[in-house]
């Protein structure tokens, strides 16, 4: 038997390769299901809330969280009639691969749009530099413009500094607005004060800043300490206190706070005029003392020179009464006596000599 070789034309041999089945990788599937058991409803109008949600993987397959495309949960917002106001939302990472058919549940923070109104909030899941996944359900979101309130109390408000000095005063505060005041970050809040002049007019404004020691959230309260320190010049002044968000607005401020700023205390002794003194003889020196100082004046008054003067005035008075009318001492050592004074004194002469 003769076996021939079977030559097939060029075009059928085309025909069969292409009739011959090959075996696809199946496509990719990207689905997921969102569970939000507490939706905002509200979010101020620049802040963000945190949001726990949980994400079911129904698709064919798992979602990584390392590698150049890991799955991530990200965000959409939309105006009241559905056109896109921020599509590529911030991204939180999940904390461990989903296989397929499983679960994962994290907090998302979810940054309010900074032009109030109403808004369309929807969830979405990421693998990055592939594509986008289907989204969750829509969120009806109402954003409030911010406000920054306060109320301020001060129990026992000091009604007069001496000036240039330091006072501490205590501001009970209590949040009437609707941002929580943050102590953290770029913009923290922080409680200052201003100072004016009895007509009014601004003496110091951007005043010395006092920390809050927590962060303080809507309609709380909390008391701090804040170190006030006088203007340098006596006079009668306004003290109100006033928080800022450091960076972005001043709050409105307290009500005045009357404060008086006192000069230091001067005192002027008019020194006494000396009558003639007997040996051995006890007198009373009236001295003259009038306390100077520009917010509270005190009036003049004199006291017994036992009484008023220190121990070593008292003493020189009795060595140069005592010069003045010893009969047995010299006149070099009466004037070696009076000399002792700040000032020199006249001895007189005794009578009879």
């Amino acid at each position: 038997m003769h076996l021939g070789r079977l030559t097939l034309p060029a075009t059928l041999l085309t025909c069969l390769l292409l009739a011959t089945p090959v075996l696809a990788a199946p496509v990719a599937v990207l689905s997921a299901t969102y569970t939000v058991p507490t939706p905002p409803t509200a979010i101020v109008q620049g802040a963000t809330v945190p949001v726990s949600i949980t994400v079911g993987n129904v698709g064919n397959e798992i979602w990584n969280i390392g590698g150049t495309n890991p799955v991530k949960l990200s965000y959409h917002w939309y105006d009241a009639v559905g056109g896109a106001v921020m599509w590529d939302g911030p991204r939180t990472p999940l904390l461990a691969d989903v296989a397929i058919g499983g679960s994962h549940t994290l907090t998302a923070t979810v940054a309010a749009p900074p032009t109030p109104g109403a808004y369309r909030l929807n969830f979405a899941l990421v693998k990055e530099g592939v594509a986008w996944f289907p989204q969750s359900a829509t969120f009806v979101v109402q954003v409030p413009s911010a406000t920054t309130s306060a109320t301020y109390a001060v129990a026992t408000p000091p009604t007069s500094i001496p000036a240039g000095a330091n006072a501490q005063i205590a501001v009970a505060l209590t949040n009437t607005g609707n941002q929580t005041w943050n102590t953290a970050g770029a913009n923290p809040v922080n409680l200052s004060l201003h100072w004016y002049d009895a007509s009014g007019n601004t003496v110091l404004w951007d005043g010395p800043r006092t920390k809050l020691d927590a962060a303080i959230d809507p309609n709380t309260s909390r008391t701090i300490t804040a170190t006030v320190t006088a203007p340098p010049a006596p006079g009668a002044y306004l003290l109100r206190f006033a928080l800022v968000k450091e960076g972005v607005a001043w709050f409105p401020p307290s009500s005045p706070l009357p404060i008086s700023a006192l000069a230091g205390f001067i005192a002027a002794v008019t020194p006494p005029t000396l009558p003639s003194f007997i040996a051995g003889g006890s007198y009373d020196v009236p001295v003259t003392r009038r306390t100077l100082t520009q917010a509270r004046p005190r009036t003049s008054r004199s006291r017994s020179a036992r009484r008023s003067l220190p121990a070593r005035t008292r003493s020189r008075l009795t060595s140069c009464a005592r010069a003045s009318a010893g009969s047995r001492r010299s006149a070099a050592s009466r004037r070696s006596a009076c000399r002792r004074w700040s000032r020199p004194c006249t001895t007189p002469r005794p009578s009879g000599r």
